[in-house]
């Protein structure tokens, strides 16, 4: 974080994008997003993070597809 930005600003000016750039996201970018998330607090210290990162389009459209069925949200481990 720059010198003199302030944790609470960032958290209440930031908001979610609804409309995302078609560019692929750099691997390079990929590795230091999934990181920090693994430094991230965890409920009981458990440390049990575990990620997927699909590039496929027709893997990412069938996941989609699948996640669009209440029935699959509810018993899906993680989405």
């Amino acid at each position: 974080m720059p010198e003199g930005t302030d944790v609470f600003d960032i958290m209440h000016t930031t908001r979610a994008m609804r409309r995302l750039k078609p560019d692929p996201v750099p691997d390079e970018l990929i590795r230091k997003i999934l990181l920090a998330g693994q430094a991230a607090a965890s409920g009981g210290n458990t440390q049990r993070w575990r990620f997927l990162v699909l590039k496929d389009p027709e893997i990412k459209k069938r996941c989609k597809s699948i996640t669009r069925k209440p029935s699959m949200r509810r018993s899906a481990r993680a989405i």
